[in-house]
């Protein structure tokens, strides 16, 4: 008797390696982590929607009529405030023009006066006239200083020469009352007129030109301000029309919303009662919310429901009737036949 024949080993389970299921679960676990962060963001939406669809469509009504009145109220607020704003700015350009004109004004009248001052000084015959003319000087100093500081605070830094005036215009204030007065009071002409004209004149000079100066960018400089409240008016028109545009944007959106869903679940309504009429019971509206056409359309669906069910009972009794009927025919029958 031949030996039995040993079966061969499973040669394909023994040369497969030992799986580790761990690192499959890992990575199968992140695509679950990502469906469950993407139905959440899908939750929240459902609900946000269906905390709209839930509102009454009166409430909706008055939500877009809401939307536009505030958006009408925000641009007319926008609207005054740069009126206010366009307002304010042509005031401030008249004022600025106005005086700055009048104190550059004062500022050149006032240094003529100083200089005609102590010229006359020096013309006078007698020594209590000349302190009569000298005792002017300080008004005129003063009047020209007062009129300089309302000029400062708007020329200076602007390029226009103001601040050279003030340092020649001190120069010769320097020169005039340590040279030029002491010789006059002494009545010395010739010593007068030849430190007049060799060290007063040139500074005279020089602060003259820089008024001419001041006065050419004085124009320039109004202009510059005058633009810039023409630059800002135009920026305040563009600020309304872009608060107007996007708001009546949203308040758009809004109401075409609102329009939209009345209309699509009064369609659905209207579907479902046009198959209706025709004998089909099966069309349902769809129920989306809890306002007035989302609890028309459950009522529709019950009332569909009910009447499939009436139906369906109505059929099976007459099914029962019918067999009934039969029944009682066939033995009517056998009762004639036996007769």
């Amino acid at each position: 008797m031949a030996p039995a024949t040993k079966a061969p080993a499973d040669v394909t389970t023994a040369q497969v390696p030992h799986q580790h299921p761990a690192p499959a679960a890992e990575v199968a676990d992140e695509p679950a982590a990502a469906t469950a962060v993407g139905g959440d963001g899908r939750a929240r939406r459902a609900r946000l929607r269906s905390l709209v669809r839930d509102r009454s469509v009166l409430t909706k009504i008055l939500v877009a009529v809401g939307v536009t009145a505030f958006v009408a109220l925000i641009s007319g607020g926008v609207a005054v405030q740069s009126m206010r704003d366009i307002a304010d700015d042509l005031a401030s350009v008249a004022e600025i023009q106005a005086g700055l004109a009048t104190d550059v004004a004062i500022v050149h009248q006032e240094e003529i006066k100083a200089r005609m001052l102590i010229a006359q000084v020096m013309a006078s015959a007698t020594r209590e006239q000349r302190e009569n003319w000298a005792e002017q000087i300080p008004v005129t100093d003063a009047d020209l200083q007062a009129a300089a500081d309302r000029v400062t605070p708007i020329l200076s830094g602007q390029g226009v020469g103001w601040e050279d005036f003030l340092d020649h215009w001190e120069e010769w204030q320097h020169v005039r009352d340590t040279m030029l007065l002491p010789t006059a009071m002494e009545g010395d002409a010739l010593t007068f007129e030849t430190k007049r004209r060799t060290i007063g004149q040139p500074i005279v000079d020089k602060f003259v030109a820089d008024l001419e100066k001041v006065e050419a960018g004085m124009t320039e400089y109004i202009a510059g301000v005058n633009d810039a409240a023409q630059a800002e008016a135009a920026a305040a028109q563009r600020t309304f029309i872009v608060v107007l545009a996007l708001g009546l944007v949203a308040g758009a959106a809004v109401a075409w919303g609102v329009a939209r869903t009345v209309r699509r679940d009064l369609v659905d309504a209207q579907r479902s009662v046009a198959a209706m009429a025709t004998g089909d019971l099966t069309v349902e509206a769809p129920v989306r919310g809890r306002d007035e056409v989302g609890r028309m359309a459950s009522a529709l669906a019950v009332a569909q429901r009910s009447l499939r069910s009436t139906l369906t009972e109505v059929d099976r009794t007459s099914d029962q009737v019918a067999s009934a009927a039969e029944e009682l025919s066939a033995a009517g029958s056998q009762v004639a036949a036996g007769a």
